[in-house]
């Protein structure tokens, strides 16, 4: 005879087995784990709008001069083009965002 857990659900007190109550616990924790991460992706968003929008504020507003900055070292150790390099001030706030907007749509977030 198969043993019989009865389990708190949202819909309230169901009975499960051993297998339907895992099922059920694995669910919650992914459940969880995505409004944890739903919540993370807000407030990271909402820092990098305020970082955004200062930079924005203090130092680029209708900036036209273009920066210039040496290579970078990149991880594999070979100098890489600064991306600030050649751009205004607002047109790397924008390179900076449209980058952000592809990290998300390829992370599925």
């Amino acid at each position: 005879m198969t043993e019989v857990f009865q389990i708190a659900t949202p819909q309230g007190v169901r009975d499960m087995t051993e297998e339907e109550a895992a099922v059920f616990a694995a669910e919650r924790v992914q459940w969880a784990a995505a409004q944890a991460r739903r919540e993370i992706i807000e407030k990271m968003t909402a820092l990098e709008r305020t970082i955004t929008d200062r930079i924005w504020r203090e130092h680029a507003r209708g900036s036209a001069v273009v920066m210039r900055f040496p290579p970078i070292t990149a991880e594999d150790g070979f100098p890489a083009p600064d991306p600030r390099d050649g751009k205004t001030a607002s047109e790397y706030i924008a390179w900076v965002d449209d980058r952000i907007a592809a990290l998300r749509d390829g992370a599925g977030l």
